[in-house]
């Protein structure tokens, strides 16, 4: 075969440009976004119960939770961990579920929750529900104050909600998060 091409050239012009017309139409053909759809599978529910050890936490609060969940066929796998005053469970959806009955089936979770919930003791608080972990960020900002002037990480806070408040009236923005920030106490 290596000899046919060496022999005849045309045969061998012919095979690379199919090559290359075969490369180039798939490279059109391809389609792109600027931040592509991701459809979130996974999803972590946060359950406080203050002052109640791993073993209390366990019995009254992430069973509960768990045996509501198992009743859910497409989920996938359902991780737990209690600790000391929390529960944090990790939910994964079926992979291959079309993107339109995620939501759907979030909301079942979220109607799950709900479910557990009137069996909790007193002092349990509400679970926090978060599917909203997967994404894609174009943009993340940092604000400080310039090197030498010593300002006040109160006014600092306040200029990055100002910030955050602009940004989340910019079309295409979907989330804003301040992190870092310092919460003003009084001594």
């Amino acid at each position: 075969m290596e000899t046919l091409f060496y022999r005849n050239k045309r045969t061998f012009a012919v095979a690379i440009l199919m090559i290359l017309a075969a490369g180039l139409s798939a490279f059109l053909s391809v389609g792109r976004q600027e931040d592509p759809t991701i459809s979130n599978i996974f999803a972590t529910v946060v359950t406080p119960y203050p002052g109640a050890d791993p073993a209390r936490v366990e019995s009254l609060v992430t069973e509960k939770i768990e045996d509501e969940l198992k009743k859910i066929p497409e989920i996938r796998e359902v991780e737990s961990k209690s600790r000391t005053g929390i529960s944090i469970i990790q939910v994964e959806l079926i992979w291959n579920l079309p993107p339109t009955q995620i939501e759907q089936i979030w909301s079942e979770v979220r109607d799950a929750l709900a479910d557990a919930r009137r069996n909790f003791p007193a002092g349990v608080a509400e679970p926090e529900f978060d599917d909203d972990r997967t994404g894609a960020f174009s943009a993340i900002s940092a604000i400080y104050a310039k090197p030498g002037i010593d300002a006040n990480p109160a006014i600092v806070r306040r200029h990055a909600e100002i910030l955050q408040d602009r940004l989340r009236d910019l079309t295409g923005t979907k989330l804003v998060r301040l992190y870092g920030d310092r919460q003003e106490e009084i001594l």
